[in-house]
């Protein structure tokens, strides 16, 4: 009896790994993209389309980043999405860098919505530190 017992257990604590190894692989790498005339417009990864997807599918894990490249800037907006109180939140860093000095963090907060607006993606009802409370995660705005 206690053989079958811990068995079982061993069974359960498998079975619990193989679900968090596969929520852990559903996590969306959306990867990043560039802009500015500092930079040769690119796009790694799926982009806001792919963010936008992911909130969509019930705030499934996920991240992007924009970067806007001036002459000797670097603008970059840095996305997550994460659930707080049933609620899908879009977790926002910004932070600004003059080359070659280091970036440092100017904005930080949460949005509580993602939608497209023409074909544009965007975050709306932004809060906190440094933040408008609207932002584009496709374009300089």
């Amino acid at each position: 009896m206690r053989l079958l017992t811990v068995v079982g257990t061993v069974a359960c604590l498998l079975v619990g790994a193989a679900h968090a190894a596969a929520a852990h692989s559903s996590v969306a790498q959306c990867g990043s993209q560039s802009i500015g005339p500092g930079s040769i417009e690119r796009h790694d990864g799926g982009g806001a389309r792919c963010f936008l997807a992911a909130y969509k599918d019930h705030c499934r894990s996920a991240s992007y980043e924009l970067g806007m490249f001036g002459i000797d800037t670097i603008a970059t907006r840095h996305f997550t999405l994460e659930r707080s109180a049933g609620r899908c939140l879009v977790a926002v860093q910004t932070t600004f860098r003059v080359v070659p000095q280091p970036p440092h963090v100017t904005g930080h907060g949460t949005c509580r919505a993602l939608r497209t607006v023409g074909s544009a993606v965007v975050a709306t009802g932004c809060r906190g530190q440094g933040l408008a409370p609207t932002i584009s995660l496709t374009a300089v705005g």
